[in-house]
């Protein structure tokens, strides 16, 4: 099977929250018509502009040769007025706009830039504020309306640009951790500081946040401390585990991430976890990819041949696979290969990412700032036609009444089917 190297959780979430200060300082002398910043500026663009579409595979399907010059060039003429976060926005931005969700700029360092210490999620009612750090408790629980002088429409619409994705689904993934970037909400003018913010939420009205620089250790406080955690969200940091629902009636396998843990490879894994089904042949198997956003996709696949072989995996109903906006990259190839080679079914949401896409990624980086810059080599086609996302066969969404009850309708359904 096709492999594609996928990025990581961790990266989104440092792109997304820093846009990170490389040397954050705008020009001494604005006066002067070039300064050396400007100039290691200047070479750094130049280098991107002439190396990205050289190593890209196909870079120019959704954005124009020509327009991609004439960014990066009006990019150079305003160096002497932007700060060095400020060329990093508009060159990510630049990058993003080529429509691919695996070609990225990757931040290096991130010591300087500021964040505001909440944790957001949507929900299928909204963007709800899940964690914060203990001095801002109150608003915990509730939903986010207005970011400063933006509703939280806006804010969504104007920070698309900045994230690299081929669906909504990907964004609706991604942008609450780059809703958390000071400088960023300063970037789109949502905000008149790094350091303060003013956030509106239903049934607090409007509360000032204070930003903490990243060094600064944040205490958070979850909505979930003192609540019941439901079965997907129990060991996010595992690979790969299992456990029965419902006396034995479910048999729940969490496929987290497409990487062999140091403690267990998957090769080891598997065998136990195909075992425990022939000794089960009554009950129903979950494959649970909506918190699988990548890695190598060919790890997955002593399970794939030894459960499309067995009665479970050709019986309609037996088999179930959940997929949701963060199932992206080798984490979506695992879910086409299961319901193309299967009789599973599909239950949750659209992933994140796109059937057919470009993947396989490699990177160089950038002399001056340090910058990497991600980059896509192969195309992966493996649906007919060109959907956005994979889509279930039965949707089923989590609203936030259904994550503060510890709830899990996309479970729930196959528990009831």
């Amino acid at each position: 099977m096709s492999q594609r190297n996928s990025t990581c959780i961790l990266y989104f979430m440092i792109v997304v929250v820093s846009f990170l200060t490389i040397r954050c300082s705008k020009s001494d002398n604005p006066i002067a018509s070039t300064t050396p910043r400007e100039d290691n500026w200047k070479t750094d663009i130049k280098f991107l502009q002439g190396e990205l579409p050289k190593r890209q595979l196909d870079p120019f399907v959704k954005l124009s040769q020509s327009e991609w010059n004439r960014r990066l060039d009006s990019l150079k003429t305003v160096l002497a007025s932007l700060d060095d976060q400020e060329i990093f926005f508009s060159m990510a931005k630049i990058v993003a706009s080529m429509g691919v969700a695996h070609t990225s700029i990757m931040p290096t360092t991130y010591n300087t830039y500021r964040v505001f210490p909440l944790t957001f999620q949507w929900f299928s009612d909204g963007v709800f504020v899940t964690g914060c750090s203990s001095i801002y408790q109150s608003v915990l629980g509730k939903k986010l309306s207005r970011i400063g002088t933006k509703n939280i429409t806006e804010v969504y619409n104007l920070i698309a640009p900045f994230i690299s994705h081929e669906n909504d689904q990907w964004l609706k993934a991604q942008s609450p951790m780059y809703i958390t970037s000071a400088d960023l909400l300063k970037f789109i003018s949502a905000i008149d500081s790094t350091t303060t913010g003013q956030f509106t939420f239903e049934g607090a009205g409007v509360v000032g946040i204070s930003s903490f620089p990243t060094t600064s250790y944040i205490t958070e406080t979850s909505i979930l401390s003192n609540l019941l955690i439901p079965l997907y969200l129990q060991r996010t940091t595992s690979n790969y585990w299992y456990t029965t629902v419902d006396s034995e009636k479910v048999i729940y396998f969490q496929y987290n991430k497409c990487a062999d843990m140091s403690n267990q490879s998957f090769n080891a894994f598997a065998p136990g976890l195909l075992s425990f089904i022939d000794a089960h042949p009554n009950s129903k198997v979950v494959v649970d990819l909506r918190l699988n956003t990548g890695g190598n996709s060919g790890i997955l696949q002593p399970f794939i041949d030894g459960i499309k072989i067995r009665p479970v995996g050709n019986t309609t109903g037996k088999l179930f696979v959940l997929i949701g906006c963060n199932t992206f990259s080798s984490g979506l190839l695992n879910a086409i290969t299961l319901k193309t080679e299967t009789q599973s079914i599909l239950v949750g949401e659209p992933t994140g990412g796109k059937p057919n896409s470009y993947g396989e990624v490699k990177n160089f980086t950038l002399s001056y700032s340090g910058l990497i810059i991600q980059y896509s080599t192969k195309f992966f086609n493996t649906m007919t036609g060109d959907p956005p996302s994979l889509n279930p066969d039965v949707t089923r969404q989590i609203s936030f009444a259904d994550y503060v009850a510890g709830k899990d309708p996309v479970l729930d359904y196959v528990r009831s089917y």
